[in-house]
């Protein structure tokens, strides 16, 4: 369903409960791109949940 990145950003963030700086830390990856990754895989996760496909240019949806 999500992409390997968008997956692994989310699971760190939630399951793990770490910050978005702790985040990109572990991960090598600068704090915007953990924030792009969650948006763009809430997003994902929010229109599969309602039944539709997620939209690519409006990845806050």
């Amino acid at each position: 369903m999500l992409p390997r990145e968008q997956r692994l950003v989310l699971e760190v963030l939630h399951l793990d409960g770490l910050s978005i700086a702790e985040t990109a830390e572990l991960l090598g990856i600068a704090e915007g791109t953990v924030k792009s990754r969650a948006l763009r895989g809430q997003a994902t996760i929010r229109a599969h949940l309602a039944g539709r496909p997620a939209r690519q240019d409006d990845p806050a949806r």
